[in-house]
């Protein structure tokens, strides 16, 4: 249900980018803390990861799927249709069109 023009590479490289901005923060404070508060950030950090990683990745597919108007939708599919159907035409010598789909018996 995606459109052909949906690009994804560029949610990748966002999503690792946040990931690796929040191990980089992270790996300072935990050389700074001991104990507990080293195991609390951790699980934090991990937790901060694990959800930007599903919101940058499955948030634009799932907003687009749910999101975009059914007319934008419809508009779309009959543009792959005329391009369909275009494409079962063809140009005779005598300027008529000619359905490449037809059986000739």
């Amino acid at each position: 249900k995606l459109p052909d023009n949906f690009k994804e590479s560029m949610y990748i490289f966002l999503s690792s980018l946040i990931s690796l901005l929040l191990i980089a923060v992270y790996v300072p404070a935990m050389l700074t803390m001991a104990g507990y508060t080293q195991v609390s950030l951790l699980a934090g950090v991990i937790s901060l990861i694990s959800v930007t990683l599903n919101l940058v990745i499955f948030g634009p597919k799932v907003y687009v799927v749910l999101f975009v108007p059914l007319k934008k939708q419809r508009e779309m599919f009959k543009i792959s249709q005329k391009s369909a159907a275009s494409s079962c035409y063809e140009a005779s010598g005598d300027g008529k069109t000619k359905n490449t789909m037809d059986i000739n018996v």
